[in-house]
């Protein structure tokens, strides 16, 4: 799935939708199924459930949350990769060949860059955002599951997930008035990236782990039911259908398909929609997906318009995606990921019925 979702966001970047028919509906309904944004939702609904079951367990199987490891953890996949790109933007901002800030570069750094403004917006820094919106999750979530019991967890994921729908309806129309001019958020700044609404998918992602965790009712009627992967489909093929009175709020109903996809899969390893999933290729580009998402910052920008160097230009600015994030994968993240072993909780070797259980 993270394979699927990466295809999305790289072929948006390399300017796909201008490919398409010229017809409003095809645009703006057919293309959101495909689109970069709705990659990225794909990507934050997987981080919520997996995060959160990975922490459930450990929680299950300990008592208890280890804040140090999880976080030495998250560093250890995260950082390797960040840090060559932010290498090679310095170094390209250094001889001039391409155009931003080392404020942007410092926002993008502390995972900030959701709320950059325009006025300093770069599009090789600009997918960081989502980057930026997931550790937010990261420095909040392990919190709260360490102190929530699972139906205030629920009620929690449910209430930001709310909070996130209105969110997409009202934060962009938020207006103020200075010198006599009347300027909303989206006149500054990408508002739709704000931690709340973009956290939605996230928390939609968590919220459904907790439940299969500790198998609510509902959801495991749901993961019984033989049509439940169609159902999901049509959840994330909403755009499609969605009255306009609704339509800004189909990120959220594909996050609520895609989470209850994971949960189905999770449930059913021998399915053939399963193995379909695991086919090798797309095991393989689902493995390096992180470093394609940070590195195709670097090749492919996120506007065709601001793609000026050579490599930078097409056909070698995909070629250079792929190689480089597999030279990573294989020279960087898989090296420095061996030190996770220094950082992970002993479990108790007889734990509570659920850890068995879930083990």
């Amino acid at each position: 799935m993270r394979a699927i979702s990466i295809t999305m966001v790289v072929l948006t970047h390399l300017g796909a939708k201008a490919l398409l028919p010229d017809n409003d509906y095809i645009k703006n309904r057919v293309w959101e199924l495909c689109a970069g944004v709705t990659g990225v939702n794909v990507f934050f609904a997987i981080s919520g459930f997996l995060i959160t079951r990975i922490l459930l367990q450990e929680k299950s199987s300990t008592g208890s949350i280890s804040f140090k490891n999880f976080y030495a953890r998250r560093f250890l996949r995260l950082l390797p990769p960040l840090l060559l790109f932010y290498t090679a933007i310095v170094v390209l901002m250094k001889f001039d060949l391409i155009k931003t800030s080392l404020t942007s570069v410092f926002l993008s750094f502390f995972y900030l860059y959701n709320y950059t403004p325009y006025s300093i917006y770069s599009e090789f820094l600009g997918h960081t955002w989502s980057l930026a919106v997931e550790e937010q999750f990261y420095l909040l979530w392990p919190f709260v599951v360490a102190s929530l019991a699972p139906n205030r967890m629920v009620r929690l994921t449910a209430l930001i997930a709310f909070l996130s729908l209105l969110g997409f309806y009202l934060i962009a129309h938020v207006s103020y008035e200075h010198n006599g001019v009347v300027y909303t958020l989206n006149s500054w700044f990408y508002a739709h990236r704000l931690f709340i609404p973009a956290v939605g998918p996230i928390m939609i992602g968590a919220g459904c782990s907790v439940m299969v965790f500790y198998q609510f009712r509902f959801v495991k009627k749901w993961l019984s039911l033989a049509g439940t992967p169609w159902y999901c489909l049509l959840l994330f093929a909403s755009p499609l259908y969605l009255p306009g009175f609704l339509f800004a709020a189909f990120p959220l109903v594909q996050a609520v398909g895609i989470s209850l996809l994971l949960a189905w899969i999770f449930n059913n390893q021998q399915s053939t929609l399963t193995n379909v999933l695991e086919w090798k290729p797309l095991s393989f580009v689902g493995k390096i997906s992180y470093g394609l998402y940070v590195y195709q910052g670097l090749f492919l920008g996120t506007s065709i318009e601001g793609n000026s160097i050579w490599i930078q230009q097409f056909p070698q600015n995909l070629i250079f995606t792929v190689g480089v994030a597999v030279l990573s994968f294989y020279f960087l993240e898989k090296p420095v990921l061996k030190f996770k072993k220094y950082f992970v909780t002993r479990q108790q070797p007889a734990g509570t019925a659920a850890a068995k259980k879930f083990s």
